[in-house]
């Protein structure tokens, strides 16, 4: 007897097309019965809830409420089909390797190194000016 777990259950799905037809069958049963709670849809298509979060990544559907539930009283999201669906609400971020992750701090850290001599520069100035910076000091005058 062969045991999976969740992911090589969820790669056949992808493989078989199963997932694909189960996220099909939420968005039209969505669009048939209106705004629910994932488990609301679990009741009407079992396994259903498990499709929500993809089909909102993908932005075919999306929040509509947040209420109390009849049955449970606890906090429910309710979902719906979006009318124009979005490509995507939010983009995913690039996958970096490290070599970019390192030349991205280095130029970063350069930045700021830059940007603290030049404030370092600007309250020598002012000191020698006679501009005394702390709790009770002087405000940073405009012409130094």
């Amino acid at each position: 007897m062969k045991r999976t777990t969740s992911a090589q259950s969820y790669r056949e799905g992808i493989e078989d097309g199963s997932i694909a037809k189960s996220a099909k069958r939420v968005l039209e049963y969505l669009r048939k019965y209106g705004p629910m709670t994932g488990r609301q849809l679990d009741h009407a298509i079992q396994g259903g809830h498990k499709r929500l979060i993809e089909l909102d990544r993908a932005g075919l559907i999306h929040v509509v409420d947040r209420k109390p539930d009849s049955q449970t009283g606890k906090t429910s999201i309710y979902w719906g089909v979006c009318e124009a669906p979005m490509l995507s609400d939010t983009p995913q971020p690039k996958r970096q390797t490290r070599k970019e992750l390192e030349a991205e701090n280095a130029i970063l850290r350069a930045a700021l190194n830059e940007y603290l001599m030049k404030m370092s520069k600007l309250y020598d100035k002012a000191f020698k000016a006679g501009y005394f910076f702390g709790e009770k000091g002087l405000p940073m005058p405009e012409d130094i």
